[in-house]
């Protein structure tokens, strides 16, 4: 009888002491779960408003921009940029512009403004990552002035106004905290430009402004650091 009680005692203490470490446990895992929600909240910049980026794909047009996008909603943003301009050789290299240099002329380039707006909206993550879509309008200017012989200063420069709708994705970069913003596009560009010509009575080169318009691919890709 004294055995058997002597069971039954440890039975009931092993079964006590289980049910206070599987208590204990949960609380555990409670509290951790809820640290790991905080530091996902708190952590990780997803609640971070403001992002400021290097539009270094728009070097290649003789362009140096900065842009910042701002959070409207969590998938909804607005973007805006502004920059410099000096020559877009790309374009002069495909004679599109319809500049061209002469050995009887002196070139001089003049630092020229750049200006960009668009929203966007992200199908996916949000919070300034994912996929994108967005409506934009961009303008660039160009200042060449050439000069002949007599001084006179001919007008050179070109400038291009443009709208469209560009698709991207942007993403962190093995978690530096350093963002990749790559984009591609359609667009509609307008392009004015000063015609330059030759005269054979006078002996001297002259402009005509002239404005083109067709469609235009566009890509590119920027550095983004959210704040």
């Amino acid at each position: 009888m004294k055995n058997y009680l002597l069971a039954l005692s440890l039975i009931l203490c092993s079964s006590k002491l289980a049910a206070q470490f599987t208590g204990n446990s949960k609380v555990n895992e409670a509290s951790s779960v809820s640290q790991i929600n905080n530091c996902k909240s708190q952590g990780d910049g997803s609640y971070e408003k403001n992002c400021i980026k290097w539009n270094y794909g728009m070097l290649v047009r003789g362009a140096f921009v900065i842009n910042y996008e701002r959070l409207i909603t969590d998938k909804f943003t607005f973007e805006v940029g502004a920059g410099i301009t000096y020559r877009d050789f790309l374009s002069e290299f495909s004679r599109s512009t319809g500049y061209f240099s002469t050995n009887d002329l002196k070139t001089e380039t003049k630092i020229g403004c750049y200006f960009d707006g668009s929203f966007r909206y992200y199908f996916s993550e949000g919070l300034f990552e994912g996929v994108y879509t967005s409506p934009f309008v961009r303008y660039r200017k160009y200042n060449i002035t050439e000069t002949q012989e007599d001084n006179y200063n001919l007008p050179a420069g070109y400038k291009f106004t443009e709208c469209g709708l560009l698709f991207g994705f942007q993403e962190e970069k093995d978690y530096s905290g350093i963002w990749k913003d790559i984009y591609f596009g359609l667009g509609y560009r307008i392009l004015e430009i000063q015609d330059k010509n030759y005269s054979n009575e006078t002996l001297k080169y002259y402009t005509e402004s002239k404005k083109y318009k067709y469609p235009a691919i566009l890509f590119g890709v920027k550095l983004a650091l959210p704040f």
